[in-house]
């Protein structure tokens, strides 16, 4: 992904890790979630001209955040569409 690199992460598998891991504490399974979604970019440090941008997912009324996508370059995707591809797709 120009002009960085980009790395998804499959939501559903995600969700699937999430609901396990409720199961295996005992804790009854939502007939529902709700999900938030936030995506910004942080610079990687106060030196360098890396930026970091994740695609966070929170299931909300859990502690439980995951990363959806991550993209990392010297400044932020040239274009949106392409960066939020992935992620549109799974969801």
């Amino acid at each position: 992904m120009h002009p960085g690199k980009y790395r998804h992460f499959d939501l559903e598998a995600s969700l699937v890790r999430f609901l396990v891991a409720l199961q295996s504490k005992g804790i009854q399974i939502p007939s529902e979630i709700k999900l938030l979604f936030n995506a910004d970019g942080l610079p990687m440090s106060k030196s360098g001209s890396n930026e970091f941008c994740p695609i966070l997912v929170i299931i909300q009324g859990y502690d439980f955040v995951f990363a959806a996508g991550i993209y990392q370059g010297r400044e932020k995707p040239a274009d949106v569409n392409v960066y939020l591809k992935f992620f549109a797709a799974d969801i």
